[in-house]
């Protein structure tokens, strides 16, 4: 595990941090933005098709069952319908009466064949009904005439007249290929039979009824079964035979499939597997006589449903990544232009540009900066303008004070490391690191004033610390045992500040391992106030001019423009502090190669009501 966390983590320093690091702020933003809302697009895509699809199986299968059960419901309607007219039929007394009467002369029997003929027909009548004829006896005395009134050896189907007869008078309901008639008639009707045996002889046919259904009809209720137009419905009886169907089948591999499409529960969605596919089938039972009604639903056609859904989610999800693009570019806009207006600003104090920013006071962290940069900058102008009157020595000193109350790199690294840690959305650290450096500046400016208490320029201290501490990953230790006592008295303002400041760049960072402890300690003995800063970093050997009273080399400025060696070197601290209380008081050094360095700072106890930076005890 150790070994995979140390590839990687060189890699991805390498190929991902280091290179995001030098993107520009607001490329920054909206990369990280862009990256956040493509995965929140492609999840919430990808659970909308879920319960798309989902939704529209659902939807698909409560269309089936109702369409389903409404074409049962019009089908049995249909044949209701036929069995009332038969009933109609069978039991009128007027027909039953020409049939049943002898006739002795011609006039009286064609008489009442044309009154039975017009009886017939008058059941034609009937929506959904096309013909309607009686097969009588081939020796009866009456006239027929091939299209209502029929011969009974008209009919030579031997299946017909074996199912017929074995009803016993009860309907018949037959498919086309049963009709007599010519080809393309017998194509377009279901016939309907029935026998009615003689009152006298019950094993004696009195007549057959004969009624002829329109096909179409139950076609058209066929096909308003089917939710997709690639559905099939179909109507099948007892022996195979399809009756009809709401489109072309394929007979041949239909044929195969019927065993097991007839054995489906009635009334129930399964799925079932044939040669062409994967299908949701549906079967149930017609009353009244040996059909069914089955109802092919592909899932492919769901499919169709779902891939058109999932195009208007891909079109949706475009059109929100692009829109939330350009909101983004707007927001990030709107961030890193007041960001880049205020390092600018900075940047230009290097040339000696004092200059405020000119901008609307928002309320936010950043609006924060600017107030206390812009006061910061009318401070730094006017102690400018003050110290120019005063001696140069302590004009110098004081200047160069002044002048680390604005270190741009300082502040530069520090609104780089809150950018990061934004990206990063570590609110937390931001929180943090805003604060502290607002109020570190707050303290700086101290009203104008360049005397404050100790109490404050240790806050200052903890501030400048605690910034410290986050931008190099908290590699810095900080203890502090400062006695209450003390911090109401005075103190130059940044004066442990730059002490703290070089422990680290030129002790701590100098070390190998990048990471140290500095100690500050403060007491007050005998009205002198005594304070200790010390650092375990790389130390310093006799050698050292700063041992020896002198100034932090050039090369050591160039080397580290953040340290103290760029603005305020120790011998500037120990000249404010002589100038201010007396040749007595000041810096003491103790240090030792490879050990670390100690500090002392001693002052007198005097409020900041008793010294004023314009009154030198030289």
């Amino acid at each position: 595990m150790n070994r995979l966390h140390n590839m990687l983590c060189p890699f991805l320093k390498q190929h991902l941090v280091y290179p995001f690091n030098n993107i520009p702020l607001r490329r920054k933003i909206l990369l990280s933005n862009l990256v956040i809302n493509i995965i929140l697009v492609l999840v919430t895509s990808f659970w909308a098709a879920q319960a798309v699809y989902g939704q529209l199986l659902t939807q698909s299968s409560y269309s089936l069952q109702k369409s389903f059960d409404q074409a049962l419901s019009f089908i049995n309607t249909k044949l209701e319908a036929a069995v009332s007219l038969s009933d109609a039929v069978v039991l009128n007394t007027s027909l039953n009466g020409i049939i049943n009467k002898e006739y002795n002369n011609v006039v009286d029997a064609n008489t009442n064949a044309r009154v039975m003929r017009q009886l017939v027909r008058s059941y034609e009548s009937t929506d959904g009904i096309t013909r309607v004829r009686i097969y009588v006896n081939d020796n009866w005395n009456l006239a027929v005439d091939g299209k209502n009134i029929c011969p009974l050896s008209q009919l030579q189907d031997p299946k017909l007249l074996e199912q017929l007869f074995s009803k016993k008078g009860l309907k018949l309901f037959l498919g086309s290929g049963y009709a007599e008639d010519e080809p393309y008639y017998a194509q377009h009707i279901l016939p309907m039979f029935r026998v009615m045996y003689s009152t006298d002889n019950y094993n004696e046919i009195a007549f057959i009824l004969r009624i002829d259904m329109d096909k179409q009809d139950f076609v058209d209720i066929l096909s308003n079964v089917s939710p997709t137009s690639d559905s099939l419905s179909f109507l099948v009886d007892s022996n195979h035979s399809v009756i009809a169907s709401s489109g072309a089948l394929d007979e041949t591999a239909l044929e195969s499939s019927l065993d097991g499409l007839l054995q489906l529960p009635e009334g129930e969605q399964t799925d079932i597997s044939l040669s062409s596919g994967k299908y949701l089938a549906l079967r149930s039972d017609i009353a009244l006589t040996d059909w069914c009604m089955v109802t092919l639903v592909p899932y492919s056609s769901f499919f169709m449903n779902f891939q058109t859904a999932v195009r208007l989610i891909f079109f949706a999800a475009i059109l929100i990544i692009l829109v939330s693009l350009i909101l983004f570019s707007l927001i990030s806009y709107s961030i890193t232009r007041r960001i880049l207006i205020l390092c600018n600003h900075i940047n230009e104090t290097n040339s000696g540009e004092l200059i405020p920013i000119n901008a609307p006071d928002y309320k936010d962290e950043i609006g924060l900066l600017y107030r206390n940069y812009n006061q910061m900058i009318v401070r730094i102008r006017q102690l400018l303008r003050e110290n120019y009157n005063i001696g140069r020595n302590l004009k110098n000193a004081e200047y160069k004070a002044l002048q680390s109350q604005i270190n741009p790199h300082f502040l530069y690294n520090t609104l780089d490391m809150i950018s990061w840690f934004s990206l990063q959305q570590k609110t937390k650290e931001v929180n943090e690191v805003v604060y502290s450096l607002a109020h570190f500046y707050k303290i700086s400016l101290s009203k104008g004033m360049d005397i404050i208490s100790i109490g404050e320029e240790i806050e200052l201290t903890d501030c400048y610390i605690n910034i410290q501490k986050h931008r190099f990953s908290n590699r810095i230790q900080y203890i502090k045992d400062i006695d209450p006592a003390i911090c109401e008295y005075s103190i130059p303002k940044i004066t442990i500040q730059p002490l703290v400041e070089n422990a680290i760049f030129h002790g701590i960072l100098e070390k190998k391992e990048n990471a140290g402890t500095i100690e500050l300690r403060g007491r007050m003995e005998d009205g002198i106030i005594h304070i200790m800063l010390s650092d375990d970093g790389k130390g310093m050997d006799s050698s050292s001019t700063i041992l020896n009273g002198g100034a932090v080399s050039s090369s050591a400025r160039l080397e580290n423009p953040d340290g103290p060696g760029s603005h305020y070197g120790l011998k500037n601290i120990v000249l404010r502090l002589k100038l201010l209380y007396g040749p007595e008081y000041g810096l003491s050094i103790e240090s030792e190669c490879g050990k670390g360095t100690v500090i002392h700072l001693h002052i007198p106890a005097l409020t900041p009501g008793q010294v004023s930076a314009g009154e030198p005890r030289v």
